[in-house]
């Protein structure tokens, strides 16, 4: 169990870096899926990516209170960027260790969603054109020789016997 501020801090920012690196691992899992269009996988890493996000924002939420805490106790007008330099000197180098490793991750992770986010816009738009043709269609069909035709009679739009 941690001891102090510092230790505490320590402790949060790894759980935050794991959650992030799973949070990179659904974001490829999610994209393999957009492109194998494996709908229930799709669901399913969303939902985990879900409840992730909502899990890093808690650890978040965290941090931020620790840090403010540890600012306000070193009775000093240090920015949250500066919480490192008042760590004890043993502890200094894994806070700026993590601190960045966490920066990279988030960067890498936001380069993942990016690209999840373009290829469900893509697979968004495709769906929403055979939508459309499908419509238009209306029951029609493609003959032996590659015209359109229909074997339904057309169905008037108003009623006769009213």
């Amino acid at each position: 169990m941690p001891e102090n501020g510092f230790e505490i801090l320590l402790a949060l920012l790894q759980q935050e870096l794991a959650i992030v690196e799973e949070l990179k691992a659904a974001g490829n899992n999610l994209i393999h899926a957009l492109k194998e269009n494996a709908a229930s996988e799709i669901i399913s890493v969303a939902e985990q990516q879900e409840f992730l996000a909502g899990e890093l924002a808690k650890l978040e939420e965290k941090r931020l209170q620790v840090q403010q805490d540890l600012i306000n106790n070193s009775k000093t007008d240090a920015h949250f960027g500066e919480v490192t330099s008042l760590a004890p000197a043993d502890l200094q180098d894994a806070l700026a260790s993590l601190y960045n490793r966490l920066a990279t991750a988030v960067v890498q992770l936001r380069q993942i969603n990016e690209t999840g986010k373009i290829l469900l816009l893509s697979a968004f738009r495709f769906h929403q054109q055979f939508a459309k043709l499908i419509a238009a269609a209306q029951g029609e069909m493609y003959g032996p020789r590659g015209f359109l035709q229909t074997k339904q009679k057309p169905v008037g739009v108003f009623d006769r016997q009213v």
